[in-house]
């Protein structure tokens, strides 16, 4: 399916809750619907296990558990929220790793005789081109250049060889 056609498919447009409603309603808004999933996940864990286990831990203190963990989720969750922060405020856009996936399959399916250039995916205004080199950085590069090239170069090297 082009990007046109999808496009044109029935939707709801774009909502905005923030806009619609101010912060504080859409953030409780938000939790409001997390909360479910959270209570579902407390079942289920307690069904499985008998009672919540507790979070994992560890004999490693300082240096030697930051080098070899195991992290705390928070730690994890605030580790991402800066990396999105750095990204969305050094290339004015936000985290994307999913355009790897579809540069990652698209490069395999190139190797294999499929036109994939041809795709709506992949015409202008395309996020990257199809036909760039594995490894995109030029003397223009940014974080999210280097990002993607260093989490899909393993997996676009190891498929299409």
């Amino acid at each position: 399916m082009t990007v046109r056609r999808w496009s044109a498919q029935p939707n709801v447009g774009q909502i905005s809750l923030i806009s619609a409603w101010g912060w504080v309603a859409a953030l409780l808004v938000s939790l409001a619907g997390f909360a479910p999933i959270a209570l579902l996940t407390i079942v289920i864990e307690r069904h499985r296990h008998g009672a919540l286990l507790s979070g994992v831990t560890t004999q490693r203190r300082g240096w030697r558990r930051f080098l070899h963990g195991p992290w705390p989720l928070v730690a994890g969750a605030v580790a991402l929220a800066l990396g999105n922060f750095a990204t969305l405020y050094l290339a004015g856009r936000p985290w994307g790793i999913t355009s790897a996936f579809a540069l990652c399959g698209s490069k395999i399916l190139t190797g294999l005789g499929v036109d994939v250039a041809s795709w709506g995916y992949w015409q202008p205004p395309a996020p990257i081109s199809v036909a760039s080199p594995l490894l995109p950085c030029t003397a223009g590069c940014g974080l999210s250049q280097l990002s993607l090239a260093a989490s899909s170069a393993p997996i676009c090297v190891l498929g299409s060889a």
